[in-house]
């Protein structure tokens, strides 16, 4: 999921810093929209563990959903 927030190319957009391009629209289709796009880019928590964290909303109250990581015995475990 991290790959797909953090990269400019689902938003249908090509960049490049080699040829210096910046954000030319594509023809393909876009997979996320380049508003969220923007707000994951100025989100500073954002991890590749937990890219999603505060975009994704409960089903039933619409509140953003939290994530972090719980310990067990042995080893870590994604909440």
């Amino acid at each position: 999921m991290a790959g797909i927030l953090n990269n400019p190319l689902y938003t249908g957009h090509i960049c490049s810093e080699t040829y210096g391009i910046d954000r030319l629209k594509g023809q393909h289709e876009a997979l996320i929209s380049i508003d969220l796009f923007d707000k994951v880019r100025v989100h500073k928590n954002i991890g590749n563990d937990f890219a999603a964290r505060g975009f994704v909303g409960c089903g039933d109250c619409g509140e953003p959903l939290s994530s972090s990581w719980s310990k067990g015995c042995y080893r870590s475990y994604a909440y």
